[in-house]
């Protein structure tokens, strides 16, 4: 019995000794772990930061160039050199020197880090020149903004003189001297134009699709395609012959070419101060004739080639001072006098057009006053500039008269068509007012 009490007891003690197989638990992170990645995120965020910090700002200024100055003084604040003017200029020599920058015109500036890093400028109407700094030097390209082409009317009262009232009425310079030469031609602006003539223009006109602030012109008139005369007795229309496989120039509406072989007057804007005849010398103080006739006007005044030609002389005498002399076809020649100086690059043997410029009114040699001198001579012999008849019978025949009559009818229409609307637009402002 004593043996079965013991071998009870060996049993339960050797099952009190048997162990249960122990519980993985998750690994405990320590708090060496945790600082080391707050250090590293801290650490990553801060380069970040710096990063951003050392990107260049960029910023930008529109300047306008004022009297005296040039890119140099304007921008030297900014540490723009003569050595920056330097090699800038040469960059944009190509599109637009920049001598040729306009007082008053935007400039827009550009900055990295406070320095100048690129210079932008209109170089025409619808150009625009972008210079870029690489290291020391810079770099220029040029780029062309969209424009769209449009059609304008304007008419006009004349009160005063043609180009005033033409002035007064909204009319471009570049289509007043278009219109001064096409019809140079058929009258005589100095004599012939009265207080209460009517005059049309219609021409096209190039405008911006893009609003540039470099841009201070956001339209430009191109070509005059019609103009209409009207007066007490007469009426003039003469047409632009448009088709490149034609004749250039202004026709009437039959096709009959306007243009006669040598303009009535030379220059725009002048009195016939002095007629073609004997007379006595305000100078010498003798009578002899007075081969030409004589224009007053203001010094500066642009003188035009009467006709096409080539230039004989371009040069300076003691009783004509400044002058040129033109050869023309069929004996003709024409002489210019008394002016102050010449267009650039003419001189002997060159060949000029119709209406191109020539010189500027003077007062050189023997002169009295401002004028210009000019003269008209055929074979040798001088004749009276204002009883010159044209000898031009140009007149379109076969397609090209038949291309030309389709355009002046086109014209017509699209005339009539802006004077409609223009006529609704006046009677609607008048209503409300």
């Amino acid at each position: 019995m004593k043996n079965v009490i013991l071998l009870v007891l060996l049993s339960s003690i050797l099952m009190g000794c048997e162990q249960k197989p122990a519980q993985v638990s998750p690994p405990i992170q320590s708090e060496d772990n945790n600082i080391d990645k707050a250090i590293t995120n801290s650490q990553s965020n801060s380069i970040a930061e710096e990063s951003k910090e050392k990107q260049p700002i960029k910023t930008s200024k529109l300047y306008m160039l004022e009297y005296g100055q040039n890119l140099t003084t304007l921008l030297s604040e900014h540490g723009f050199t003569n050595k920056d003017s330097y090699y800038l200029a040469k960059a944009v020599k190509p599109y637009k020197p920049l001598e040729k920058l306009q007082i008053k015109q935007p400039i827009k500036v550009e900055f990295e880090g406070g320095e100048i890093s690129t210079i932008s400028f209109a170089s025409d109407f619808d150009k625009q020149v972008i210079a870029k700094r690489t290291d020391s030097n810079w770099q220029a390209e040029q780029q062309v903004l969209k424009t769209t082409a449009i059609k304008r009317f304007k008419s006009a009262n004349i009160q005063d003189s043609f180009y005033l009232a033409a002035d007064k009425n909204s009319v471009p310079v570049t289509i007043i001297s278009q219109a001064i030469t096409a019809f140079s031609h058929l009258v005589d602006f100095q004599r012939q134009i009265h207080k209460g003539d009517s005059v049309e223009f219609y021409y096209t006109e190039l405008l911006l699709d893009e609003n540039s602030l470099l841009h201070t012109e956001k339209s430009r008139a191109q070509d005059l395609i019609y103009i209409r005369l009207t007066q007490s007795q007469t009426d003039k229309a003469i047409y632009r012959q448009q088709q490149k496989d034609s004749h250039s120039g202004f026709y009437f509406a039959d096709g009959t070419s306007a243009q006669s072989f040598l303009l009535k007057t030379p220059l725009n804007g002048a009195r016939l101060s002095s007629y073609y005849g004997k007379r006595k010398h305000p100078i010498l103080g003798y009578t002899r004739l007075h081969a030409g006739i004589d224009f007053g006007a203001p010094t500066g005044t642009p003188i035009f080639a009467s006709g096409h030609g080539e230039i004989v002389k371009a040069t300076w005498s003691d009783s004509f001072g400044n002058h040129v002399i033109i050869e023309h076809l069929n004996g003709y020649r024409t002489l210019y006098a008394h002016l102050k100086g010449f267009a650039k690059k003419l001189k002997r043997g060159v060949r000029v057009e119709q209406g191109q410029v020539i010189g500027f009114l003077g007062n050189t040699g023997l002169s009295q006053a401002r004028h210009l001198h000019y003269e008209v001579h055929k074979n040798g012999t001088p004749i009276n500039p204002l009883k010159l008849k044209s000898s031009n019978k140009v007149k379109l025949i076969g397609a090209s008269l038949d291309a030309f009559k389709n355009q002046v009818k086109h014209i017509d229409l699209n005339i009539e068509e802006l004077k409609t609307n223009d006529y609704q637009v006046n009677n609607s402002i008048k209503k409300w007012n």
